[in-house]
C-alpha cells in the first residue's frame, strides 16, 4: 500500500508564481444557447418522469419478499435470541442468584421489546459526566483536525480514529455491551459494525442527502445504529438540530422493483419521504403497523446526552431543526448489521487492542476472526456483570439521589411531539429548501461570471451536497462503495482546493460550450471505461494502490469501493429526475474519476498521464458546462416569471401585464384548460 502526501504550508499545496498562472481569467461561464435549446438539453439530461416515490407496505405486499434478510433465516435467528437469553440468565444466577437473575431478564426482555414494537430505546447519560467530558475532549480536536466542515455538517470517519471506538474511559456511551447484546437479539444473530462517523450539524434546515426525512441504507439488510446526540462542547442535551424518528415505521417494509431477470432493486430516493403526501402515508401506515398515529418522539432532553439504540434500516427518522436556532449538535453515529448478513471488518486486525476476555465483544463487532454466534454470544456472557450494572441503573435511576440526572430510559411519553409542534414539524420537513434553492438564495454564480478558484470551489462545495439517486441490489453488492462515496460528498474544502490546484496546473479547465457537454450515456460510457482500467490492472491497483495518510483500510477494499461507486454513478446518471440530481451526479463521476487517478498515480502529481488526463479534463469540463446549463434554464423561468405577472382573468383566457417600460416583452397569452396552462404565440397587436 502506497502514501499520498501534499507538499503543503497551511494545508495547500505549493506552487511557484509561475506556476500559479493560469487562464481561468479568460474563461466566463456561459453558454450562447437559446431558450428552446436549453429546454431539450435539460431534458434529455433529466426527467421528472425517473423520480421514484417511496412506497411504505406491509410486509405480504413485497414484490420479491425472498430478496429480503428480515424473511430469512427465522428459525435461526429465534434460535440465537433463545440461546442468548438463556446463557445470559444463567449466568445472571451464578453471580446474583435466581430471584435477582429473573429481575436482570426481565428487564432486558422488557428493553428489546421496546425495540422491536417502537423501532428505538432513548438512554440518557449511559456514561457520567466526567466521562462525557472525556469523550468530548478526545472527539473535539479529532473534527477539528479532520472532519470535512461543509456548509451543512462537519463529518468525520471515526473508522480512521480506532483509539477513539476502543477508549473504555467512554466507549460505553456508544458500545455498550447491553446495547450490543439487545441489536444482536434484534437482529438474530452475531453484529458487526460496519460504519463509524461523527457529525457536528449547525442549525439548517435544508433537504439534503442525510437530513431529509427517510430511512437508511437499504431495503433488503436490517441495519441498526446507534447515536449518541449532545450540545457541542459541553456533555449535556442535544439542542439545534435532534432526532426525530416515527415509532412503528419500522414495522412497515420498502418495497422494491423487479428487474427483467427476476432479481430485486431500488434507489435511494425510494427511502426518502419530502412532500406532504408522502407524510400523510406514513401516518396511514403507522396508524395500521403501529395502532396510533400520528405520532412523533424528539430524542432531546436538556440536561443529558442521549444514546438512541434504533434499527435504521426500518425505521423512519431525520434530524430536525429545532427552536434552539444558534445552538449546533455533535454526534456520534455507529451502524451494525447481522454479521452473516454482511460478512467483513471495520477494522484490520492490526488495529484491535489485544485486550481481555471482558473486553473481546468488541474486538468481534470490530472485525476479529471467529464471530460467530456461539463466539458472540460468549463474548456478551463475559460481560455479565457490566449488563447487570447498567440493567440495575436503568430500572432505579432514582436510587442514587447524588445523582441528580442518572442514567436512564426516556420515556417516549415524555419526547412526543404535542398538536401544535406537529404542525410545525411537518411544514418543516416537507417545505425546507432543497440545495437548489439555497444555491439561488446565496446568488454566489451570475451567467458570464468569470470562472475563478473561489467561485469553482463555493459550486461544488454545494453541488456535492445535492441529491443523488444511486441504486440499492437485492444482493447488497453496493455495500462497499460507501467508504468512496464519502470520500467524495464529504470532501474538505482544502483538499478540494489543492484538487483543483492540481486541475489548474495540468491545464484542464476550458471554456464551457455546448459540445463539452456529456449526454447520460456518454457519461454512462465513461464509467465503463473507467471500470476496464481497474479490472486490467487489478492485481497493481488492488496491492499498491496510493491511500491518504490516516486512512485504515487497505488497498484492496478501496479498490473495489472506488470500482463500485463508479459503476453505480453510471447507472444512476441514466434515469436522474432533476437538474439537480443529474449536476450532482456529474460531479460525483469527475470526483469519482479522480479518486482513481490519485489512487493509481499518486496525490501531488500533474495529471499528465494517459488516460487519466483525457477523463478529467472531459468530465471537468462537462461539469462547468452542465452548471451554467442549468443556470440558464433557471434564468429562462425566472425571466418568464418576471415578465408574465399575470393581471386579470376572463373568458378562460389570462393576460399579462403590460411593463411599464418596455410594452409586452414576451408577445405571449396563456389559456387555461382546467389545470392545463397553454401557451400561445400573439398575432398582431
Amino acid at each position: 500500500m502506497a502514501t499520498n502526501s501534499l507538499n503543503t504550508k497551511g494545508g495547500h499545496v505549493m506552487f511557484s508564481q509561475e506556476s500559479n498562472k493560469n487562464h481561468s481569467a479568460d474563461i466566463k461561464l456561459d453558454l450562447n444557447l437559446s431558450e428552446d435549446k436549453v429546454e431539450a438539453l435539460m431534458l434529455e439530461r433529466s426527467n421528472p418522469k425517473n423520480k421514484i416515490n417511496a412506497e411504505l407496505v406491509a410486509s405480504e405486499e413485497v414484490r420479491v419478499p425472498e430478496a429480503y434478510n428480515r424473511f430469512k433465516d427465522l428459525e435461526e435467528k429465534e434460535a440465537f435470541r433463545e440461546k442468548l437469553v438463556r446463557e445470559l440468565s444463567t449466568s445472571f444466577e451464578k453471580i446474583y442468584g435466581v430471584e435477582k437473575a429473573k429481575e436482570f431478564k426481565k428487564e432486558f426482555l422488557k428493553l428489546a421489546k421496546s425495540l422491536e414494537d417502537n423501532g428505538a430505546v432513548i438512554f440518557g447519560n449511559m456514561i457520567d459526566t466526567e466521562a462525557f467530558q472525556k469523550l468530548i475532549d478526545s472527539y473535539t480536536p479529532k473534527l477539528k483536525n479532520d472532519g470535512s466542515k461543509s456548509w451543512i455538517h462537519s463529518f468525520i470517519n471515526l473508522g480512521n480514529h480506532p483509539d477513539f471506538i476502543q477508549n473504555q474511559e467512554f466507549n460505553s456511551a456508544f458500545v455498550h455491551p447491553l446495547m450490543l447484546a439487545l441489536i444482536s437479539y434484534g437482529a438474530g444473530g452475531a453484529i458487526r459494525m460496519v460504519d463509524a462517523r461523527g457529525k457536528d450539524a449547525e442549525p439548517l434546515a435544508v433537504q439534503a442527502q442525510d437530513n431529509m426525512l427517510h430511512i437508511d441504507n437499504t431495503p433488503f439488510r436490517r441495519e441498526y445504529k446507534i447515536i449518541v446526540t449532545w450540545e457541542r462542547g459541553k456533555p449535556s442535551g442535544p439542542k439545534g438540530q435532534n432526532f426525530v424518528f416515527i415509532p412503528g415505521t419500522h414495522k412497515g417494509v420498502r418495497n422494491c422493483f423487479k428487474a427483467e431477470d427476476g432479481s430485486a432493486w431500488s434507489t435511494e430516493d425510494g427511502s426518502i419521504f419530502t412532500s406532504t403526501d408522502a407524510v400523510d402515508k406514513i401516518f396511514t401506515a403507522q396508524e395500521k403497523l403501529y395502532g396510533k398515529s400520528p405520532i412523533v418522539v424528539e430524542a432531546t432532553h436538556p440536561d443529558m446526552p442521549l444514546t438512541t439504540v434504533f434499527e435504521a434500516g426500518a425505521l423512519i427518522h431525520h434530524r430536525y431543526r429545532t427552536k434552539e436556532k444558534n445552538i449546533p449538535r455533535s454526534c456520534t453515529i455507529f451502524a451494525f448489521h447481522r454479521a452473516k448478513d454482511n460478512p467483513g471488518k471495520l477494522l484490520d486486525q492490526s488495529y484491535l487492542q489485544q485486550s481481555e476476555i471482558k473486553n473481546g465483544l468488541l474486538n468481534l463487532v470490530l472485525g476479529a476472526e471467529g464471530n460467530t454466534d456461539d463466539n458472540f454470544i460468549s463474548a456478551v456472557v463475559a460481560n455479565t456483570e457490566v449488563i447487570a450494572n447498567k440493567i440495575e441503573a436503568l430500572s432505579r435511576p432514582d436510587a442514587n439521589s447524588a445523582n441528580q440526572n442518572p442514567t436512564r430510559v426516556v420515556p417516549f411519553n415524555e419526547r412526543l411531539l404535542s398538536e401544535k409542534e406537529l404542525e410545525v414539524w411537518k411544514k418543516t420537513v416537507t417545505a425546507a429548501p432543497t440545495v437548489s434553492e439555497i444555491k439561488q438564495k446565496e446568488a454566489y454564480f451570475h451567467l458570464g461570471d468569470t470562472q475563478s478558484h473561489e467561485l469553482t470551489t463555493t459550486m461544488m462545495m454545494y453541488d456535492k451536497h445535492g441529491p443523488l439517486d444511486v441504486i440499492l441490489y437485492g444482493d447488497g453488492r453496493e455495500e462497499i462503495r460507501k467508504w468512496a462515496r464519502n470520500r467524495i460528498r464529504e470532501m474538505p474544502q482544502i483538499r478540494l482546493e489543492n484538487r483543483l490546484e492540481i486541475f489548474e496546473r495540468s491545464k484542464l479547465t476550458q471554456q464551457p460550450s455546448p459540445s463539452q457537454l456529456m449526454t447520460p450515456q456518454a457519461l454512462h460510457q465513461t464509467s465503463l471505461e473507467l471500470i476496464a482500467y481497474m479490472d486490467s490492472n487489478k492485481d497493481k491497483l488492488s496491492k499498491n494502490g496510493f491511500l491518504d495518510k490516516g486512512e485504515k483500510i487497505t488497498s484492496e477494499i478501496a479498490f473495489r469501493s472506488i470500482r463500485q461507486v463508479i459503476a453505480d454513478l453510471g447507472e444512476a446518471v441514466l434515469r436522474c429526475a432533476s437538474p439537480q440530481t443529474f449536476l450532482s451526479t456529474s460531479l460525483f463521476i469527475l470526483w469519482a474519476c479522480d479518486e482513481l487517478t490519485r489512487f493509481s498515480v499518486g496525490n501531488d502529481k500533474l495529471i499528465a498521464e494517459e488516460p487519466f488526463k483525457a477523463w478529467t479534463q472531459k468530465l471537468l469540463s462537462n461539469y462547468f458546462s452542465t452548471y451554467v446549463l442549468v443556470e440558464k434554464q433557471i434564468e429562462f423561468k425566472k425571466q418568464l416569471s418576471a415578465d408574465s405577472t399575470l393581471t386579470q382573468q376572463a373568458h378562460g383566457f389570462t393576460v399579462w401585464k403590460q411593463d411599464s417600460a418596455a410594452g409586452y416583452k414576451n408577445d405571449k397569452e396563456i389559456e387555461k384548460d382546467g389545470n392545463n396552462i397553454k401557451v400561445h404565440k400573439k398575432i398582431g397587436g
